[in-house]
C-alpha cells in the first residue's frame, strides 16, 4: 500500500480518539482517551506520526475483539495479518508500521 495522505493520517488519528484544541489554544492536538484525571495525555502542533509504537499505544487498544495480530516479511514488503473475533484482515506494505496502519484502517471500515 501507498503511505497515506495527510487527510488519511488525520482522519485515521481522529478515529482513535485526537482532538484539535481550539483556536485560543493554537491548534495543540491532544489526547484523553482513559485518564482518569481528564488531563490531557498527548500535546502537540502535530499529530503522532505512524509508528509501531504509536499504533500499539493510541489505535490498537481500541480495535474491539483483537485476539492477535502477526507480522511478516516477505519479498514485496510486509504484511500484518490481525485477527478480530473469526475475521482476518490482512494487508502488505513497505514497512511494519504501514502494514500496521492499513490493516486498522481495514478494520475500521469493516466494523
Amino acid at each position: 500500500m501507498n503511505k497515506p495522505t495527510e487527510a488519511e493520517i488525520k482522519r485515521f488519528w481522529e478515529w482513535c480518539g485526537f482532538k484539535a484544541g481550539t483556536p485560543a489554544s493554537n491548534g495543540v492536538f491532544y489526547w484523553d482517551l482513559d485518564s482518569p484525571t481528564g488531563e490531557h495525555l498527548y500535546f502537540s502542533l502535530d499529530l503522532p506520526p505512524i509508528d509501531l509504537n504509536n499504533l500499539f499505544k493510541y489505535a490498537v487498544p481500541g480495535i474491539k475483539d483483537l485476539l492477535a495480530i502477526k507480522f511478516g516479511e516477505a519479498t514485496d514488503g510486509w504484511h500484518c495479518d490481525m485477527k478480530i473475533g473469526e475475521e482476518i484482515y490482512g494487508l502488505r506494505a513497505e514497512n511494519p508500521a504501514l502494514a500496521l496502519f492499513w490493516a486498522i484502517c481495514k478494520v475500521r471500515e469493516a466494523n
